[in-house]
C-alpha cells in the first residue's frame, strides 16, 4: 500500500505544480479550467505511475475507484479553496496537507481499511501526538510572544532602525522556531549543526545593518531577539524529546 500512496502523492504534486500553482502565485487568478485540468492530469499521471513496476495490490476496479475518487474530491477541494479561500502561504500549505491526507486516507480505505482504523486510533490515543502538537504551539506562538516581550525591554528603536519589510521579522521567527524545534525533535544527531546554519544565515542577511551608524544597537536587538527565539525553540524540543520521544 505504501508504494501506491507514494505514487499518488507524486502524481498530485506533478499535476498541481505544472498546472494549478499559477492560481496561487502573486498576481495569479482563480481558474476552474486549471483546477479541472489539474484533476485530469493527476488521474492520468497516477494511472501511468501505478502501471509502472510491479503490481501494487488490489484489483483493477479498486485502483480505478481509488484514482477516480481522489481526483474527484481533490477537484472539489481545490476548486472551493481556489475560489473562496484567501491566497496565502499558510492556506496553500494547509491545502496541500489536506490533499495528501485525503490520498493517504482513501488509499488505506480502498486497500487496507483495518489498517486505516488502527492507524487513526493509535494517533488519536497517543500521548506523543498531543505532546508534539503542544511543543510546536509553545515554540511558535508562545515563543513569538516572549520574543516581543523581551525585546520591548530594550530602548525603543527609531524609524531608521526599523529596517526590512513590515511583518518579515515575525515570519522569519516563526519559520526559524519551526525548523529548530523539528531539528531537536526528529534529527537530534544533526540538530546542532543545522541550528548553527540557521543562525549563520540570519547573521549574513543582517550583516549590512550592523555596519551602519546604529549598528551596535541593532546588533543588540537582533541578538536578544534571536537568542530568545532559539532558547524557546530548543527548550521546547528538548523537553518533548526527553519526556515524550525518549
Amino acid at each position: 500500500m505504501g508504494l501506491v500512496v507514494l505514487k499518488l502523492i507524486a502524481a498530485h504534486f506533478l499535476a498541481w505544480g505544472r498546472i494549478q500553482r499559477r492560481d496561487w502565485l502573486p498576481g495569479g487568478s482563480y481558474s476552474f479550467r486549471r483546477v479541472l485540468g489539474g484533476a485530469a492530469a493527476y488521474a492520468v499521471i497516477a494511472f501511468v505511475l501505478i502501471a509502472l513496476g510491479d503490481h501494487p495490490g488490489g484489483d483493477l476496479l479498486t485502483i480505478v475507484w481509488l484514482i477516480g475518487t481522489t481526483a474527484a474530491i481533490r477537484l472539489a477541494l481545490d476548486a472551493f479553496c481556489g475560489k473562496y479561500v484567501r491566497r496565502s502561504w499558510s492556506n496553500l500549505a494547509a491545502l496541500q496537507v489536506a490533499d495528501v491526507l485525503l490520498i493517504c486516507a482513501l488509499a488505506a480505505l480502498a486497500l487496507d481499511p483495518s489498517r486505516l482504523a488502527n492507524a487513526v486510533g493509535s494517533v488519536l490515543n497517543s500521548t506523543t501526538t498531543y505532546g508534539v502538537i503542544a511543543t510546536y504551539a509553545v515554540s511558535v506562538w508562545l515563543g513569538g510572544a516572549l520574543v516581543r516581550l523581551v525585546t520591548n525591554l530594550l530602548p525603543a528603536r527609531t524609524e531608521e532602525e526599523r529596517v526590512g519589510m513590515d511583518g518579515a521579522g515575525s515570519i522569519i521567527g516563526v519559520l526559524e522556531r519551526l525548523l529548530v524545534t523539528s531539528f531537536v525533535l526528529f534529527w537530534p544527531a544533526y540538530g546542532a549543526t543545522a541550528i548553527g546554519l540557521i543562525f549563520s544565515a540570519k547573521s549574513i542577511a543582517r550583516f549590512p545593518e550592523m555596519g551602519k551608524e546604529h549598528g551596535a544597537r541593532f546588533a543588540e536587538y537582533y541578538l536578544v531577539g534571536t537568542l530568545t527565539s532559539f532558547t524557546v525553540a530548543i527548550g521546547a524540543g528538548m523537553l518533548a524529546r526527553t519526556y515524550l520521544l525518549g
